[in-house]
């Protein structure tokens, strides 16, 4: 195996048997290991690891792949060999497979509770490091119309406006809409914040005829529905 000339080792330069792209393709994705997947979307360690060595080191230095999925771009930069570009392809994969888990049931789903709401958008929302408000929005017969994010960042920074709320449940002829987000703490249980955005938003949704039927708070694998617990 030779060193390029950026002082790294590519996919290219390693033994076929051990080309994690080579696996993929004469074996199936399903044969790689974590550390192997993670290596095609990197392309090159460095000097000292290869790409495979390298995911290997990150994997267990994070802990585990919900670990990995909550890091941000700075923060995956801090590992040896990580650069912007290799920050940007893993946080890419990431979101593609949350969208992929939270698109595919959408345009059929029937709501009928919280939990059925909480269950479509809790893969989306429940790893993430920011806060991140989503808008369910539904139909006459409630049901979803299209999933579409709002905003990042904590309510009280980002202010939530009513206006961008309704300007896309609007456009999409929503009847109702349930709002969405977060708390990276894990914890579900609803901020000042989060009770006084509720309160703007249902008002502002009264007066356009579009149905605020709730807001989730989305926790480690838990969520708190702010109806269920009286404040709508």
């Amino acid at each position: 195996m030779k060193e390029n000339k950026a002082g790294s080792y590519t996919l290219k330069e390693l033994a076929a048997e051990d080309r994690p792209r080579e696996k993929l393709l004469l074996q199936g994705a399903e044969r790689l290991s974590n550390a192997e997947i993670l290596a095609i979307l990197i392309n090159s360690g460095t000097s000292r690891r290869t790409a495979v060595e390298l995911c290997q080191d990150i994997l267990q230095e994070t802990g585990s792949l919900r670990e990995l999925a909550g890091l941000s771009a700075q923060e995956l930069s801090g590992f040896s060999g990580i650069g912007p570009a290799k920050s940007a392809r893993i946080i890419a994969a990431f979101e593609l497979s949350s969208r992929l888990d939270s698109l595919s049931p959408e345009s059929k789903t029937l709501i009928s509770s919280p939990a059925e709401a909480a269950r479509l958008i809790m893969p989306r929302l429940r790893f993430l490091q920011q806060e991140v408000f989503l808008l369910i929005m539904l139909n006459s017969k409630n049901r979803v119309l299209q999933i579409k994010e709002i905003s990042r960042g904590g309510l009280a920074s980002t202010v939530v406006q009513p206006r961008e709320i309704f300007k896309v449940a609007i456009k999409k002829s929503a009847a109702a809409v349930i709002l969405c987000h977060n708390h990276p703490s894990g914890e579900p249980d609803p901020s000042r914040d989060d009770i006084i955005v509720t309160e703007k938003i249902i008002s502002a949704g009264k007066l356009v005829g579009i149905s605020v039927l709730d807001h989730l708070i989305i926790g480690s694998n838990c969520f708190l529905s702010l109806k269920e617990e009286g404040y709508i």
